[in-house]
């Protein structure tokens, strides 16, 4: 509408889930009318690709440009590598996966070295490695247990398949690595950062990390390029 508006004006279109939102052939019909009209902006190469795939837009019209970072970023990694607790604090992770890890932590009676804290959007928990609660937190909140985090785990239901995550690129920015569940984003990120990124299947997974390995000399460097990535200066 706006380009029969607005003939003269060129006009870009950012996506964020609306993707994952074409689930029905009605509605990729409905986007080809129009998406040849407009330029399309994504937020990884992995998306572009979908998009592509799923429309046959001409890719020419479609740029890939890096989400930035929204938080001060904390370089003092080496305060990070003596914490042990982990977290997982967006609202969007798997509720199904958090039922999982509060079953395994009814089970096993063994004292892990470093302690998990998970948000959820309805239930409650306090075991013996696991803490869950639900609710909103404060920025105060928020901010307080990135400080006090060495990593943090982002895994995400099915539904959550071509779109770039805020909370992933924060939790980077805060601390030395993210535990992320086998999904198209986790997939493009571990491929690109091998030991910033690490794939887990399964509760399980969470539960016996070794704590050695959330720093290392290698998710640094990743880290480093990561954040040049996602920086202001190279969205711009």
């Amino acid at each position: 509408v706006l380009k029969y508006i607005f003939p003269s004006t060129r006009i870009f279109v950012m996506h964020h889930n609306d993707i994952d939102a074409m689930i029905r052939f009605n509605q990729v019909e409905s986007f080809k009318r129009g998406m040849n009209n407009v330029d399309h902006i994504v937020f990884g190469d992995f998306i572009k690709d979908r998009i592509v795939e799923l429309t046959r837009i001409d890719a020419n019209r479609v740029f890939s440009i890096p989400h930035p970072t929204t938080i001060t970023i904390n370089d003092d990694l080496n305060e990070i590598n003596s914490k042990s607790l982990i977290v997982g604090l967006g609202l969007s992770n798997d509720e199904q996966f958090i039922d999982d890890c509060i079953e395994y932590d009814k089970k096993n009676k063994t004292t892990l070295d470093y302690r998990i804290v998970l948000r959820s959007r309805s239930k409650k928990y306090e075991g013996n490695n696991l803490l869950v609660f639900t609710g909103y937190l404060t920025e105060e909140e928020y901010k307080d247990y990135f400080t006090k985090a060495a990593s943090v785990v982002v895994y995400y239901p099915d539904k959550f398949q071509y779109r770039y995550s805020g909370s992933l690129i924060n939790a980077i920015a805060e601390t030395s690595c993210v535990f992320i569940n086998k999904m198209p984003l986790g997939l493009y990120e571990h491929s690109v950062y091998p030991h910033l990124c690490r794939i887990i299947d399964s509760a399980e997974d969470l539960f016996t990390l070794n704590r050695s390995s959330f720093i290392s000399c290698d998710s640094l460097t990743e880290r480093r390029n990561y954040l040049a990535f996602h920086s202001d200066v190279n969205v711009l």
